[in-house]
């Protein structure tokens, strides 16, 4: 993993930015090193800037992007548009990933005929998780 040049700007350019180093793999191959751990749920944009080797040969620039792990709803209890219940009542949402109760709630609605109405979002306890996992246990078995 011989570096061309020590510090020289890399060639590949990450949006949105990441730490990283970018660095001569081969003669034929470069490569971008991340240093920090991506986002979930997230776009990242890639640039390669071009180069021109000294033989003359050029490599084009391009560009192209990728996306982390987006995420979920696994499962809710009470089950998705399930009737009559009450704006009191607690409903529990299991995420593919972690979530910040005080961030999701700006993407969650509790919408009746009477309009939007507020709400509180809060991480389960121990009992409420257990509930949820045997609900999507049981949800399962009913659709076999």
């Amino acid at each position: 993993m011989k570096k061309v040049e020590k510090d020289a700007p890399s060639l590949i350019e990450v949006k949105p930015h990441l730490k990283g180093e970018g660095y001569w793999k081969s003669s034929t191959t470069y490569c971008f090193r991340i240093d920090e751990k991506l986002k979930l749920s997230s776009r990242y944009n890639i640039r390669f800037k071009g180069y021109t080797a000294f033989t003359g040969k050029i490599a084009a620039a391009k560009a192209w992007f990728f996306t982390t792990p987006t995420i979920t709803i696994l499962s809710t209890k009470p089950y998705h548009r399930r009737k009559w219940q009450t704006l009191n009542q607690k409903t529990l949402v299991r995420f593919s990933q972690d979530v910040d109760p005080n961030k999701i709630g700006n993407y969650i609605n509790i919408v009746t005929p009477a309009g939007k109405h507020p709400f509180t979002a809060r991480y389960a306890n121990k009992d409420e998780r257990k509930l949820l996992y045997y609900w999507s246990k049981d949800e399962k078995d009913l659709k076999k």
